[in-house]
């Protein structure tokens, strides 16, 4: 469960988001689709790998989290090292297109991985991401919506 700040936090994000889609006569699903897709290749490109399995369980779902995981086992198509963006593997690409083709205005976007461990990946328990991978993805993520709202007239 979110604490009151990090809820408060996603409500001004959903305010900014509309706002900032109206401001440039974008359709906001489509934006809503974007900011998901990069969100989503921001955090599996910050994954450690040593399998891949922690990149592979990375799920974006629309209204509710998804509650799987890969299986376990050797995941090559995320063993690239860095992953490009879209996510590394044309498994993630699909499953996050189909997911997102979905979206309507004002649906919640989950981004998920269940995996037991990846809590402790984020707060760097692997010194392939000692800062963690969601976070500096999210933070990363909103400086760029505010750059681009200042940049908006009116």
């Amino acid at each position: 469960m979110a604490s009151a700040e990090q809820q408060q936090h996603l409500f001004n994000f959903d305010r900014d988001l509309a706002r900032f889609a109206k401001a440039l006569q974008i359709e906001l699903v489509t934006l809503m689709k974007k900011i998901g897709f990069d969100l989503l290749a921001r955090i599996v490109s910050r994954t450690p790998v040593d399998t891949g399995r922690a990149r592979a369980s990375w799920v974006i779902t629309i209204g509710d989290p998804s509650e799987t995981t890969a299986p376990a086992g050797e995941h090559k198509q995320y063993q690239t090292g860095e992953a490009p963006s879209p996510p590394a593997g044309v498994v993630a690409v699909e499953q996050a297109s189909a997911a997102l083709a979905s979206v309507q205005a004002y649906d919640d976007i989950w981004i998920a991985n269940n995996l037991p461990y990846i809590e402790r990946l984020e707060h760097g328990h692997s010194g392939q991401a000692p800062s963690g991978m969601v976070a500096l993805a999210i933070q990363e993520t909103e400086t760029e919506l505010d750059v681009a709202l200042r940049e908006v007239p009116g």
